[in-house]
């Protein structure tokens, strides 16, 4: 799987057409802007902040998240957007609260590495200079021979 950036297709999985639009539409009648590219744009730096909390992982271009994150990300817009504009918010049994819950659970576990992610094919150079600059340790090698020991 690759990376990529995430798209408003990717939250229409989450969340139906009528209810994304009934979102924007209220958001433009306050006189606010487009709430949805802000709105992703959010959520994506916010997982983008757990994968960094690994030193182990690499972060890919900038706005972009593994395929694997994708759906956890809509999760968690499907319940933050209509909070946006009013609490438009359709949760009969709590159901979209508790897959938001998990995609946070989910995101702690990439932060711990118990998640595995994919490497990106091009990595952010931000990250790249972090892993870069990360202390590394080494065998030492270790001699204990006779002629190491003079002098002890």
């Amino acid at each position: 799987m690759a990376w990529r950036a995430m798209t408003e297709a990717d939250l229409l999985v989450a969340m139906s057409n009528d209810e994304l639009e009934l979102v924007r539409d209220t958001a433009l009648a306050n006189k606010q802007a487009d709430p949805i590219a802000a709105a992703i744009l959010h959520v994506v730096n916010h997982i983008r902040g757990f994968i960094a909390g690994n030193p182990n992982n690499r972060l890919g271009a900038e706005g972009e998240l593994p395929e694997s994150l994708i759906a956890p990300a809509a999760d968690l817009l499907v319940v933050r957007l209509p909070s946006r504009v009013s609490g438009l918010s359709i949760d009969i049994g709590d159901v979209r609260k508790k897959a938001a819950a998990t995609a946070e659970a989910m995101l702690r576990d990439v932060a711990k590495g118990v998640f595995f992610i994919e490497d990106p094919d091009t990595y952010d150079e931000i990250s790249e200079a972090a892993n870069d600059n990360a202390p590394s340790m080494n065998d030492k090698d270790l001699n204990f021979s006779q002629t190491a020991q003079d002098g002890i």
